[in-house]
């Protein structure tokens, strides 16, 4: 098979993949070839999930039960992966039922609605439990859920304490580093629970104004991370403003490199007069993503809309200094795709079993360490080939070459080639071919 066929069916966004893992000289096609196929401006995907039953407005109460089908359906959007669990396992590079994944939740005062909802915490939680290790489900156990503020401030937001070896755990951070970090300037520790027992991190923000930075989602959550963020509000004597602290914190490698997904709980929100106080309207949103600055770009115009006046969305600079400063991520509206689910009923699996067309899907976990699994559709029995190469086009492996049934299927590579030799960390090209198909996808092995 000639090099240019085998791109042939890679998609836009995983093609751009290897182009940020490899290195254009490195690559066999033709400057031209790739130019003809691709463009180079990629996207920052961010899923909003929109429920009108999600909150009660005259009781101020919310359904656990919509919420954790926002969630879950959020989560498979997200990914394009069917299944909660093997959603939730794809955000997460080399993941293993031995890791940690902490929760860091916005519990900073005791009015109620004010912070994370614990609905949605939990909802989090529980589609992170229903990830699959070869018959082992993720342990609850090694959820934690976190913050800066003191217990009761967690328990006013509906939270319970939990530090023991049952349950999914639940405490203020415990400690903070030996070690000192430098936030424009400002010395700060960072909360123990990032820097010595999560192996991965979601952040969960609220949707709510903040009368300094304009808004506090995502970004400023990690205020909470931090055992002196007091400090990291406008320091005169230090020349730094609350908007570069706040940017600047999310620099830091130990929360760069293991935070993994972004959501902001816009089930109720607040627009002005913040952060303490209660909630001013009820969007009844969860907003989520990888990309932090897109997420919290998605978060100010929703808090605009909702009422935040024009004044404090102005304040909201650490989101710009974020993108254009740290380049954390994007806050070009052209290059954020806003995927907006509205009070869904229709499973994504129900979705998937009409499907009328041979489909290849997006493997799982992707990046992989030891396994990951390829699923595909086929509308009707058909011949089936399956050969990963690697991005020069050279063959790898042949996992199937046979006639299989109309239906769903999976394959699993377990990262090796045809002699059973464990191949290098790299990117690699999937390509499942019938009669009547060829498609591509990129899959990517890591330590």
């Amino acid at each position: 098979m000639s090099n240019e066929n085998s791109l042939s069916g890679v998609k836009r966004r995983d093609f751009l993949k290897i182009l940020s893992l490899t290195s254009i000289g490195s690559l066999v096609y033709s400057k031209e070839l790739l130019a003809s196929k691709f463009s180079t401006n990629d996207m920052s995907n961010v899923v909003v999930v929109y429920n009108q039953n999600a909150t009660d407005k005259t009781n101020k109460t919310i359904s656990t039960k919509v919420v954790q089908s926002m969630v879950d359906q959020g989560i498979k959007a997200f990914t394009d992966i069917a299944e909660v669990g093997e959603a939730w396992k794809s955000i997460f590079p080399g993941i293993t039922e031995k890791k940690i994944i902490a929760l860091k939740v916005n519990a900073s005062f005791q009015e109620r609605n004010n912070g994370t909802h614990q609905q949605v915490t939990y909802a989090v939680a529980n589609g992170l439990t229903q990830m699959d290790f070869d018959g082992i489900k993720f342990p609850d156990n090694n959820i934690i859920i976190f913050d800066f503020s003191a217990n009761n401030y967690l328990n006013a937001q509906g939270y319970t304490k939990n530090d023991s070896n049952k349950g999914i755990r639940c405490f203020a951070s415990p400690g903070y580093s030996a070690e000192d970090y430098n936030v424009a300037g400002i010395k700060v520790k960072l909360s123990t629970v990032i820097t010595q027992m999560a192996d991965y991190l979601i952040n969960i923000g609220y949707l709510k104004h903040h009368s300094m930075s304009g808004v506090s989602h995502c970004l400023k959550n990690h205020f909470g991370t931090i055992n002196s963020p007091l400090n990291c509000h406008d320091n005169a004597a230090n020349g730094v403003s609350i908007n570069n602290c706040i940017a600047a914190l999310n620099e830091l490698e130990p929360i760069k490199l293991k935070q993994k997904f972004c959501i902001i709980d816009a089930l109720y929100g607040i627009t002005n007069n913040g952060p303490g106080g209660t909630p001013t309207c009820a969007p009844n949103k969860i907003i989520m993503g990888q990309d932090i600055v897109a997420v919290d770009c998605a978060g100010r115009n929703l808090l605009k809309t909702s009422g935040m006046s024009q004044n404090d969305f102005n304040r909201t600079t650490h989101i710009d200094i974020a993108a254009t400063k740290y380049s954390l991520g994007t806050n070009d509206p052209n290059k954020i795709n806003l995927m907006e689910l509205t009070n869904t009923t229709v499973a994504i699996e129900s979705i998937q079993e009409q499907i009328k067309t041979t489909e290849l899907l997006q493997n799982y976990p992707n990046p992989f360490n030891t396994k990951t699994t390829i699923p595909f559709y086929l509308a009707s029995t058909e011949h089936v080939q399956f050969i990963i190469r690697d991005y020069t086009g050279k063959e790898i492996i042949q996992l199937v070459n046979k006639t299989i049934d109309q239906g769903t299927h999976k394959l699993t590579w377990d990262g090796r080639n045809v002699s059973g030799s464990d191949v290098p960390n790299n990117i690699f090209i999937g390509e499942l071919k019938t009669i009547s198909y060829n498609q591509s996808i990129i899959i990517q092995k890591v330590n």
